[in-house]
């Protein structure tokens, strides 16, 4: 009967299967020492016919090697190492699990993303950890880049485009956020609409690009006159609309009195070093939100509270209150 084949020689059955697969595939034995790679784990991971017998985290350059736990023979703290540990303790096999593995490589450091599977092999009386790794970087890699591209689109979806502030979408989700936040701790919450007045007369007297600018200037000094923890928005033309969280109806008129006076001293204009310096004025009108309240009603009322301001005369603040069992807000 002729010698049973050494699996981990090239005329060995495991040899020949491994060394055909795509995937890289290592064997290690108890103390994690590298008994076989095949060529694709010799690419993924440089080594060579001198880095049989060695350690896991020499081989493979893993960041975590602990010294304290035999250097060579170790990986200390890296993920493949434990899962390798659990296998050889017959846990179980490990299958498609994915890792970040931190490598040095090429003298770099750097993160290589893998699905890793291991299985336990026993040959003549040896317990090895077949380990299967697929090198799925790149694949991580464009999903990354394609989850901040889908985070910035979604950061463009609720920016108004001309005046770099929020849409009418941003208000909406803003306000339903704030209003169930109203609902749950208490507190208080007001909104301010301002609508510029006779903004048609600019468009038309210094064209549709000044018009423009002056939104765009607009929008500028109200995003740097508020808090951090106020939104304000675009809400449609020349309206602008103010979600202001711990402010009540009467504080909410005294912002908007003192965004009126601001713009009254204010100068907008093209941007030309020639071009005329524009005055421009603006009708506010504010409401105490209140938890009853949904999205459409506080703008129903906000906006009725601007249309009061345009027919008391513009350049001027009206507050409708909002009605809250038992009492007006």
């Amino acid at each position: 009967m002729p010698a049973p084949r050494n699996r981990f020689t090239k005329s060995g059955q495991f040899s020949q299967l491994a060394e055909v697969v795509s995937c890289a595939v290592m064997v290690l034995d108890e103390n994690l020492r590298l008994k076989f790679a095949n060529p694709s784990a010799r690419r993924l991971f440089s080594v060579d016919d001198q880095s049989i017998g060695r350690g896991l985290g020499e081989c493979i350059g893993c960041l975590g090697l602990d010294e304290e736990r035999g250097g060579e023979e170790s990986c200390g703290d890296c993920e493949l190492a434990d899962a390798v540990r659990e296998v050889l303790a017959d846990r179980g096999p490990l299958k498609g699990k994915s890792l970040e593995l931190r490598i040095v490589k090429n003298g770099r450091e750097t993160s290589l993303y893998t699905d890793v599977s291991i299985g336990l092999l026993v040959s003549k009386g040896e317990r090895l950890a077949v380990v299967a790794l697929n090198d799925i970087t790149s694949l991580r890699q464009s999903e990354q880049f394609l989850q901040e591209r889908n985070e910035q689109l979604e950061k463009l979806a609720l920016i108004d485009p001309l005046t770099g502030v929020g849409n009418r979408r941003s208000l909406r989700e803003r306000l339903r956020t704030e209003i169930v936040r109203l609902n749950r701790y208490g507190g208080k919450l007001a909104a301010v609409m301002l609508d510029l007045d006779d903004f048609k007369l600019i468009n038309d007297r210094y064209g549709h690009l000044t018009g423009d600018r002056v939104l765009f200037e607009l929008g500028a000094l109200l995003t740097g006159n508020l808090r951090e923890s106020d939104h304000v928005g675009r809400y449609g033309g020349e309206e602008f609309l103010l979600v202001l969280p711990h402010t009540d109806g009467n504080e909410g008129v005294r912002l908007a009195e003192r965004l009126r006076s601001l713009l009254i001293r204010q100068e907008f204009g093209s941007g030309g070093v020639s071009a005329p310096r524009i005055k421009i004025t603006a009708s506010f009108g504010v409401t105490e939100i209140v938890p009853e309240d949904s999205v459409d009603s506080v703008f129903s009322r906000v906006d009725e509270a601007l249309y009061t301001a345009k027919r008391a005369g513009k350049d001027c603040t009206r507050k409708i209150p909002a009605v809250e069992k038992g009492r007006t807000a």
